[in-house]
């Protein structure tokens, strides 16, 4: 568990097998949904770093900022993904294989005293969204990585 009203860092080595759905890849839970999600959006084909306002029950319709990038992944190939939330400079940060994609203003995380949870993000109170694939070397980090730091954990 981390201090979502703080700064944190989560990274993730995923690699999705199947790319019609949503799918979440690291997550925290808070009472009804998800206190972040670092995820995959079908839609929009493209990887994600989502941060909702507050704890709403359905996590699909709460209003939300989010870093994300202008592709997604290949389908049974590997990707490095890390989101920052940086409580000081306000802002989210989504970088894919070490490579910084995409930055967002957000005003301040919520509370969440829930788990820390791999391959699936909560809504209404419940498991959802899960991973098609595998997730591996997850890494959470009390606080704002650096792009420099960011890029050396991506290497290994």
């Amino acid at each position: 568990m981390i201090d979502t009203e703080g700064s944190y860092t989560v990274s993730a080595r995923v690699r999705l097998d199947d790319l019609e759905d949503d799918q979440a890849v690291v997550t925290q839970d808070a009472d009804e949904s998800s206190a972040f999600l670092l995820q995959y959006d079908s839609d929009e084909e493209r990887w994600e770093m989502r941060i909702p306002d507050e704890d709403e029950e359905d996590a699909e319709e709460a209003e939300a900022d989010e870093a994300a990038a202008d592709f997604g992944p290949d389908e049974g190939e590997w990707a490095h993904l890390t989101g920052v939330y940086d409580d000081d400079d306000g802002e989210i940060r989504l970088y894919v294989d070490g490579r910084l994609e995409d930055t967002t203003d957000h005003g301040s995380g919520f509370a969440s005293e829930g788990s820390l949870a791999v391959g699936r993000g909560l809504s209404f109170g419940e498991g959802f969204r899960g991973v098609e694939g595998t997730v591996d070397d997850v890494r959470v980090f009390p606080r704002p990585l650096t792009t420099s730091q960011v890029a050396a954990l991506a290497r290994g």
